[in-house]
């Protein structure tokens, strides 16, 4: 059996691992507050991911794109 998490709007998608996450691109985005990054958002298109952080830097924010894939998660 393979695991898969479901995306808005999209199809299952495989697993990087046994027990991990699936592959995808996580935007990030400074909180100057708290002197941390915070998630911003999940996507599974590198490219729609760039176009937000590109859109929240335009705004003034500090945004970055963090591709995750191979995801192995602790039981």
């Amino acid at each position: 059996m393979k695991h898969a998490i479901v995306f808005p709007g999209d199809h299952l998608i495989a697993a990087s691992s046994p027990g991990g996450v699936a592959r995808h691109y996580r935007l990030q985005v400074f909180d100057q507050a708290n002197d941390s990054w915070r998630r911003e958002g999940t996507f599974r298109i590198a490219e729609e991911a760039e176009a937000e952080a590109d859109s929240l830097r335009s705004r003034g924010l500090h945004a970055r794109v963090v591709s995750y894939r191979m995801c192995p998660v602790a039981a």
